[in-house]
């Protein structure tokens, strides 16, 4: 009874981990998007001015 219970807290324990490490990487992806953009915008711009 005492190991499923300890069964059920690792699994607990390693879900909670997986699910900060995607929150983690969600976050990461949103601001290198951010630069992307900002980077794309940038690109543009020079382009425009340099033509």
């Amino acid at each position: 009874f005492q190991a499923h219970d300890e069964k059920n807290a690792a699994a607990f324990f390693i879900t909670r981990l997986l699910e900060s490490m995607l929150d983690a990487l969600k976050r990461l992806r949103r601001s290198e998007d951010r630069d992307r953009l900002r980077l794309s915008g940038w690109e543009c711009h020079h382009y425009m001015t340099a033509n």
